[in-house]
């Protein structure tokens, strides 16, 4: 078959512009990622370890800011954990997600970033309760629900 019977066979096919980009020089084709390229198990472990150990960080830094904002304020750190779980994703999309771009790090998928937000949120939580104040009402009635069950 002769060049230009082959022209006259892609134009009949694929239409009047085909013979053009089927001559196109060829550009490189994407590469496939490759067993050699993914990540191993190793490195997804290490991964998940910063993220989880900057997480618990951040978390317990959220608490104590917080606390340290209320004493500013004159009042006490006590009762529950006054954060919400959305503070914390815009805690992890704003402070945690940067580091993963400074490192050179694959992006968190939607499902890490919710895993994180969570372990920052339990991390705080439970940082506040460990360092809560007691407020005297509060202490009034642990003192008062000890007298009465002492015989």
């Amino acid at each position: 078959m002769a060049v230009s019977d082959w022209r006259e066979s892609a134009r009949l096919v694929f239409g009047p512009n085909a013979a053009k980009s089927l001559m196109r020089p060829e550009r490189p084709m994407p590469r496939l990622q490759t067993a050699e390229d993914s990540p191993t198990a190793t490195e997804n472990q290490a991964r998940n370890a910063f993220l989880n150990s900057v997480a618990g960080k951040l978390g317990v830094d959220w608490a104590d800011r917080f606390r340290e904002q209320l004493h500013r304020d004159g009042r006490l750190a006590a009762g529950g954990w006054p954060g919400t779980i959305a503070e914390a994703r815009a805690r992890v999309e704003r402070l945690l997600l940067p580091t993963l771009a400074q490192r050179r790090m694959p992006k968190a998928t939607s499902a890490e970033r919710a895993d994180l937000a969570r372990a920052l949120y339990a991390a705080a939580r439970q940082r506040w309760l460990e360092r809560r104040e007691i407020e005297d009402e509060e202490l009034d009635s642990v003192r008062s629900e000890t007298r009465r069950r002492a015989p």
